[in-house]
């Protein structure tokens, strides 16, 4: 599978896994958990986005969406360390630890999305 069609499917991930996880943040332990381990994984493919924008795969890397990038980045990551903490703790996964996850990692997403960053229009490349 070419990097371009890997990257097409990773951003429609990113948009599947959003569209449920939305109305998951206030439901049981269990859902919560399910809704912390997916938007772990939109974050995981939203992040290799990001990784490859600065490293320049998708051309010149704009200096202020860098900036942008990065620091959404990083709120999206310390979000998610909030959630893993208290989940390998044991110590309760509240709700707003998981809304705030996914408010942050869907931040990035859509700013990836708004700024066409792994998208291509082309198939099959």
């Amino acid at each position: 599978m070419s990097l371009r069609k890997a990257t097409i499917i990773g951003v429609t991930s990113i948009g599947i896994f959003f569209g449920g996880l939305l109305g998951l943040s206030a439901c049981s332990t269990t859902q919560q958990s399910q809704s912390a381990y997916a938007i772990s994984a939109a974050y995981t493919t939203a992040h290799g986005l990001v990784v490859q924008y600065t490293k320049g795969t998708f051309g010149t890397p704009d200096t202020r969406v860098e900036n942008d990038l990065l620091t959404l980045d990083k709120n999206a990551s310390d979000a998610l360390v909030t959630v893993d903490t208290a989940e390998r703790d044991g110590t309760g996964l509240g709700s707003t630890a998981v809304a705030l996850a996914t408010q942050a990692v869907t931040a990035l997403a859509d700013y990836l999305a708004t700024h066409n960053i792994g998208k291509t229009t082309g198939e099959n490349k």
